[in-house]
Order: structure tokens, then C-alpha cells, then sequence
């Protein structure tokens, strides 16, 4: 089954919405959520390393998913996928889709 990334500038959204996702879906769902940074006085926003090891941590053959909830937290996804090897096999959704 493929799996979830949750990108959120919020730990309690992204939360939410994990458990939103696992009660709606009879299954279990790999999820995995990279939210908010390490920064107990600012911790709105997002972090690429974070994201990385998410998409790592539920990575399987089927793929993985990753949702954002605001623009920046775009770009971090961009800049966390950029970071695998080629032989990783990860997509950029909106390169291909530009492309495709």
C-alpha cells in the first residue's frame, strides 16, 4: 500500500489529519508526519531534513505520498526529495507532471 508524508508547519494539524486519514481508511496506512522545526520559542514551519527522513522511514515499493499544507512547505518537499540519489528512485510529482 502506499504510504503518507504529512508536511506541516503545525505538529497538532498534521496530527489530526494522520488520525483523520486511519479512521476513514479500513486498512493500516504507513504514515509518517515531518512538522513544525526544532525551535521550542518559533516552531511554525517546516524542515527538509525532517521531510527526508520521513519519506525513508514509510518508504516502500508501492511508493509514497507526500502532502503539504502551505506553499514554503513546497519548497521543503522539493528540496528534501532533490537531496536522494538518482538511485533512489524518488519522483518530484510536479516535475513529472510538467513533464508529463
Amino acid at each position: 500500500m502506499v504510504s503518507l508524508v504529512l508536511v506541516s508547519h503545525s505538529l497538532p494539524l498534521a496530527a489530526s489529519i494522520a488520525n483523520l486519514i486511519q479512521h476513514i481508511v479500513k486498512e493500516d496506512v504507513n504514515i509518517a508526519i515531518a512538522a513544525r522545526v526544532d525551535d521550542p520559542e518559533h516552531p511554525w514551519g517546516t524542515d527538509v531534513i525532517k521531510i527526508q527522513q520521513a519519506i525513508k522511514s514509510v518508504y516502500s515499493d508501492d511508493g509514497v505520498v507526500v502532502l503539504m499544507d502551505l506553499g514554503s512547505a513546497v519548497l521543503s518537499a522539493e528540496m528534501a526529495i532533490a537531496r536522494f540519489s538518482e538511485s533512489e528512485d524518488i519522483i518530484n510529482p510536479l516535475q513529472w507532471q510538467q513533464s508529463g
